[in-house]
C-alpha cells in the first residue's frame, strides 16, 4: 500500500483506483464525451446502409457496383469508427503523448470527411435526409472537439513532462554517489583540516 504523507493515496495509486472503478476525472471528461459522440455518429453513419440496400438501383453493372460499394462503405467505416472509439485512447495517452495527439488529429480529419460525405449521400425520403444531415453536423462537432482535445492534451503533456524533468535532475544532483561496491561515498575532511582541529583542541 502506497500513501502520501497526508494519508491520501499516492497519485499513481489514485489513478489505478479511478481506472478500476470506472470513474472519469474532470480532465478526461471532454475526451470521453467526444468519444461517446463519435461512437453515436459512426453508428448513425452505418445506419445509412439500411436505406441504401432497401432501394436498389436499376440493373446496370456500373450502377450496381457503386450501390454495393456505397452501402459497404457505410457499414465498414461506421463499424471501424465505433470499435476505435469504444477501445478508447486513454492507454495511448499513457504510453506517449505525441502518439495520442496525432491519433486525435487523424480522428478529427476522419469525422470531417464523414460529415462532408454523408450530407448528400442519398435522397430516400424526409427522415433519411434529415438523419443524414444531423449526422453530418454531429460529425463536424466531434471533429472540432477532437482537435481541441488534442491541443489541450498536447500542451498539458508538455507542461507535465517539464515538471517531471526538473525534480529528476535535482535528485540526481543532490543524491550521494556510490562506488562500484555499492557503498556511498561520504565527504572526508582533508589533512590540513584535521591538523587545524587538533591544534584547536590542544
Amino acid at each position: 500500500h502506497i500513501s502520501a504523507p497526508n494519508g491520501q493515496p499516492a497519485p499513481e495509486v489514485a489513478f489505478q483506483l479511478t481506472s478500476m472503478t470506472g470513474g472519469v476525472s474532470r480532465q478526461d471528461a471532454p475526451n470521453v464525451l467526444f468519444r461517446v459522440l463519435g461512437a453515436v455518429v459512426c453508428a448513425l453513419f452505418a445506419l445509412q446502409a439500411v436505406w441504401i440496400f432497401m432501394h436498389p438501383p436499376e440493373i446496370k453493372f456500373w450502377t450496381l457496383c457503386h450501390w454495393v460499394g456505397q452501402g459497404l462503405l457505410c457499414i465498414f467505416a461506421g463499424a471501424a469508427g465505433c470499435y476505435l472509439e469504444m477501445k478508447g485512447g486513454r492507454a495511448l495517452l499513457e504510453v506517449e503523448m505525441t502518439k495520442f495527439t496525432l491519433n486525435r488529429i487523424l480522428v478529427s480529419l476522419f469525422y470531417f470527411w464523414l460529415g462532408c460525405y454523408i450530407m448528400d449521400i442519398a435522397h430516400y425520403g424526409f427522415w433519411q435526409t434529415t438523419l443524414a444531415r444531423v449526422t453530418g453536423i454531429l460529425a463536424w462537432v466531434v471533429s472540432a472537439g477532437n482537435l481541441a482535445v488534442s491541443c489541450m492534451c498536447g500542451s498539458g503533456g508538455a507542461l507535465a513532462q517539464g515538471q517531471d524533468v526538473v525534480p529528476a535532475q535535482a535528485t540526481q544532483a543532490t543524491a550521494p554517489k556510490s562506488d562500484h561496491h555499492g557503498v556511498r561515498n561520504s565527504v572526508l575532511p582533508s589533512a590540513p583540516d584535521l591538523e587545524a582541529q587538533a591544534t584547536w583542541m590542544v
